[in-house]
């Protein structure tokens, strides 16, 4: 490799990134997975490649436009994702990565309405130590891991009957968004700092995914909905990705994770996992059902970035309300 560009993304270049994301992380993913992640006829993405003189992508760095609320005030902010370059000699010696990392801040980083201000993210090892030493990343922040065990005889039934019981919970959707436009409504006083989980959100991160299905339970009080879950299955494990709870009534929260633990024991899965920073209410009353903390065993954290001086990136990361929803790994 002699000859290489960095530039921003233009249209076509989709086909060579997916191609390299799909070599580079021993991934499958379809062209429509990613037009539905980075939505770029609505320009919906932050993207810098370099490209050899053939168009191939050798390194990538990205993100995705959300809608936040930081302390009551809502906003456009960058979620970082799908970050990569090629294992080759010649990448690595030109060090690809790290130029066209700078590209992107170039870029895309800075004050609106041309930029954003703050960038985030889940991440580990060495990108994490790439962007701390050499670009001047925040401090990460640990995610909080909490955990159930499932017990051993509730499991057999669950490991007979559970491709029937998941084709059955994940066609079933016992809300309206405009229910959770309301639920978001209420809740959202309670995080100072985290996506807008509106029915909009619900919309786009979960029900419209191409290349996944969710399960999704609610608690209803009064025909309200107080609390709801989407919940996803992977290696044994029944991971709870989505949690908004209004905060006004623990029994509501009680109740929706009795429902998770029976979708656990139909399904047969071994525990029941999920990430929770910044929810300390939500937290404790899970605790109280049995609900464990230990060591995150994905090895991830919370990272960003922030590019005017009025914004602390650290103080916004530890702020964060974060699931494992918030990670575009599940």
């Amino acid at each position: 490799m002699k000859d290489y560009k960095i530039r921003p993304y233009k249209e076509g270049d989709e086909v060579n990134i997916n191609n390299a994301f799909n070599k580079v992380f021993k991934q499958n993913r379809t062209l429509e997975e990613w037009y539905w992640k980075f939505k770029p006829e609505k320009d919906g993405y932050a993207i810098s490649v370099a490209v050899d003189n053939q168009g191939k992508v050798l390194a990538h760095y990205a993100g995705i436009k959300v809608l936040m609320q930081i302390d009551g005030n809502e906003g456009i902010y960058i979620h970082s994702l799908d970050n990569f370059s090629l294992r080759t000699r010649d990448v690595l010696r030109k060090r690809l990565f790290l130029k066209t990392f700078k590209e992107y801040i170039q870029n895309y980083a800075g004050p609106w309405p041309e930029k954003y201000p703050w960038h985030y993210g889940s991440g580990g090892g060495r990108q994490i130590q790439l962007g701390i030493l050499k670009e001047g990343m925040c401090t990460p922040v640990p995610i909080i891991y909490l955990f159930k065990k499932t017990k051993i005889f509730k499991r057999v039934l669950g490991m007979c009957i559970r491709g029937f019981a998941w084709k059955w919970y994940t066609k079933q959707r016992s809300f309206e968004l405009k229910e959770i436009d309301d639920l978001w409504n209420r809740s959202s006083h309670r995080y100072d700092v985290s996506l807008v989980r509106n029915g909009n959100y619900i919309n786009g991160r979960y029900l419209t995914n191409p290349a996944r299905n969710y399960i999704y339970l609610s608690v209803k009080n009064n025909g309200r909905i107080e609390a709801m879950a989407v919940l996803s299955s992977y290696n044994n494990c029944l991971q709870w990705l989505e949690l908004i709870w209004d905060g006004q009534n623990s029994e509501s929260l009680k109740k929706l994770e009795k429902r998770v633990q029976d979708v656990a024991f139909l399904l047969g899965a071994a525990n029941v996992e999920m990430w929770l920073n910044n929810d300390e209410d939500a937290k404790n009353v899970l605790l109280s059902q049995g609900m464990q903390i230990k060591e995150n065993p994905y090895n991830y954290f919370i990272v960003s970035g922030t590019y005017v001086p009025e914004i602390d990136g650290y103080d916004l990361t530890k702020r964060l309300y974060f699931t494992m929803g918030d990670s575009d790994l599940f």
